[in-house]
């Protein structure tokens, strides 16, 4: 017969419980970890996006955020959050060329439809990913396949 504790649990229990708690203590310390990799990744993303000369033009820009992602030296998420501010906020669309027009609407396109999250892609389908960005913006730049 097990040895009861004033708890009303045995001691069989109690240790199930420790055990439990502590891998679900683990499993939070893990994500917390990631949570603090992430958001260091994203804030020198950030950072890096605004390191831009005064004197550059809103199309400069978004040219300049165009080339530091093809490149790898922003993440995915940091150039999709600028360049829809920059695209929308502060080109004056009717001052650019149509050939620039029309790559920087390609690369809107896939911007806006952008999500870092794999789940929301499988549940809405015209969420797109790292790739598709990427794609578009390579294709804008002429570094990559046409559309």
């Amino acid at each position: 017969m097990s040895e009861r504790r004033e708890s009303g649990f045995d001691r069989h229990e109690i240790e199930q419980r420790r055990e439990r708690l502590a891998a679900s203590f683990d499993d939070r310390i893990d994500w917390l970890e990631g949570a603090k990799r992430f958001c260091s990744e994203a804030l020198g993303s950030a950072i890096e996006a605004r390191r831009i000369p005064p004197d550059r033009t809103p199309l400069d820009r978004l040219l300049w955020l165009m080339r530091l992602v093809d490149r790898g030296k922003l993440s995915v998420e940091a150039f999709c959050r600028e360049f829809e501010r920059g695209y929308v906020l502060e080109l004056d669309r009717a001052t650019i060329g149509v050939g620039e027009a029309t790559a920087l609407a390609l690369v809107f396109d896939r911007v806006v439809w952008y999500t870092p999250f794999p789940r929301d892609r499988e549940e809405y389908p015209g969420y797109v990913g790292d790739v598709e960005v990427l794609t578009a913006v390579a294709t804008a730049l002429g570094t990559g396949p046409s559309r």
